[in-house]
């Protein structure tokens, strides 16, 4: 039997199935880079040399938890998506990131990181940043 994968669909638009970390087995990745923990404040900058030699084919995030948070207990991991999100009312929260040959940047949007609640599902907002650590993984 095939495995059925959840898809998402944004705004009515259909983006299809998603990918998990887990097939990176079956792509044309040579190398890995795991940045260590990086502290992180709501606005500043995370730059890690990543010594991969070349420019990363595909870069993700995760939150290692550092202090129980919105029923997150402290080692848990949170997969982070790198993208900032921008509301209406203009509330920056999430990662924008950059990569070059050399470095990895990871920009937190000036009212933090944000997740999920893990028992209930429910948007936790802005996750405290003392309660997490910050860790870029990038594939060459």
């Amino acid at each position: 039997a095939q495995l059925q994968r959840p898809t998402l669909t944004v705004d009515e638009t259909d983006f299809g199935a998603l990918a998990f970390t887990s097939d990176l087995r079956s792509l044309p990745f040579t190398k890995e880079y795991v940045s260590p923990q990086q502290a992180f404040s709501n606005g500043g900058l995370v730059s890690v040399t990543h010594g991969l030699g070349q420019v990363p084919k595909l870069v993700v995030g995760e939150l290692v938890c550092v202090g129980a948070e919105n029923g997150w207990q402290v080692g848990d991991i949170q997969m982070l998506s790198l993208s900032p999100d921008n509301d209406d009312s203009s509330v920056v929260v999430g990662f924008a990131t950059r990569k070059d040959t050399t470095h990895l940047y990871a920009r937190c949007g000036f009212n933090g990181a944000y997740g999920v609640n893990i028992n209930t599902g429910s948007t936790a907002g802005s996750v405290s940043s003392a309660n997490w650590r910050l860790v870029l993984r990038a594939f060459a």
